[in-house]
């Protein structure tokens, strides 16, 4: 994915990863997330979901390797 944003960021393609859990199963810290960010060498943002947001609004069940296209609308894209 990192390839693919570096390829098309100068127009106006954003990749951002969003950390689901922790090694633990449990709600990830922002630190979790840059030392994920830091061991694969990524250079698009990595967030946290401290919360537990994000699979609810996007309505998916974990996954650690699911990915989305989303439209500036917030909308996911077929």
């Amino acid at each position: 994915m990192d390839g693919l944003y570096q390829e098309y960021v100068d127009d106006g393609f954003v990749v951002i990863d969003v950390l689901i859990e922790n090694n633990s199963g449990d709600p990830p810290t922002p630190n979790e997330a840059a030392a994920w960010k830091n061991s694969l060498s990524l250079t698009y943002p990595v967030l946290a979901d401290t919360e537990g947001d994000f699979l609810p609004t996007y309505g998916e069940t974990k996954n650690p390797f699911v990915f989305y296209l989303i439209d500036r609308d917030g909308r996911i894209v077929d």
